[in-house]
């Protein structure tokens, strides 16, 4: 069968030996590539955290409720939030970042490396635009202007006797400047 293919249309079998070859080759270096991920990424035993982390946020001093968004918009404010919170945890070092090293530092030189870090991490200076991007965000579906907003994380603990969750604390992680 493949030599009547490679008569009719060798270009196209050689594309397709070519990307069975690339994916059996990332396969064995267990780099992940779409539309195949690695058997470890589903195999390995989920854990119950201890706590949960919740998104609050304030729009001109009063709490905004965050289930009036359409879907997409809820999902995408609440995760971008979690994503910043967790950044700002790890002193803005972005998780891609190693990655970024590891994989192609051997590879590339140094100027390309740091050109490929600064258009695929976020960086520290990012943090001073988060706060007015989730104000300019909602905007959209607020009815009122925003003047102030302030992004809270909040850390819920699951209480085993009362079968409630108490929040343990509230963090703001970011805030837009109050102007009058």
């Amino acid at each position: 069968m493949l030599n009547k293919r490679w008569k009719n249309d060798p270009f196209i079998l050689f594309i397709v030996l070519v990307f069975c070859g690339g994916q059996a080759f990332f396969s064995y270096k267990t780099i992940e590539t779409v539309p195949f991920f690695n058997y470890g990424m589903y195999s390995s035993v989920f854990y119950k955290p201890d706590f949960q982390e919740v998104v609050k946020i304030d729009i001109n001093g009063k709490p905004f409720d965050l289930q009036t968004l359409p879907n997409l918009a809820h999902d995408f404010v609440i995760k971008n939030c979690l994503f910043y919170h967790h950044l700002r945890q790890a002193n803005f070092k972005d998780p891609v970042e190693s990655t970024v090293e590891r994989r192609f530092q051997s590879y590339i030189n140094t100027e390309w490396l740091i050109f490929f870090k600064n258009r695929l991490c976020n960086s520290y200076h990012a943090q001073q635009d988060f706060a007015e991007w989730v104000k300019r965000y909602l905007s959209q579906w607020h009815t009122t202007p925003i003047e102030r907003l302030d992004v809270f994380i909040q850390q819920f603990i699951y209480n085993t006797h009362t079968h409630h969750f108490d929040l343990q604390r509230t963090e703001l992680i970011a805030s837009t400047p109050f102007y009058q």
